[in-house]
């Protein structure tokens, strides 16, 4: 095992702990709401409007496999 496989192996332990220790989720929660602005501006607005319509039309009758920060 090279040291960069070594490394991501801790950094997915790490993110694993701390999904598993339920902290993220409320971290995650306290963030967007001191920054709610942020979430709520237009330009933020129009991205997601952007990313759902399209997932709607790319996606359409596929298999889509999400890799991000689901609720994060």
């Amino acid at each position: 095992m090279g040291a960069g496989e070594h490394f991501e192996r801790e950094r997915v332990e790490r993110e694993k702990a701390s999904y598993d220790s339920g902290d993220v989720y409320r971290a995650s929660s306290a963030l967007q709401t001191r920054f709610h602005h942020v979430f709520e501006c237009p330009n933020s607005q129009r991205a997601e409007h952007y990313y759902i319509t399209s997932i709607e039309k790319y996606a359409l009758g596929k298999d889509l496999l999400d890799i991000g920060c689901y609720t994060g």
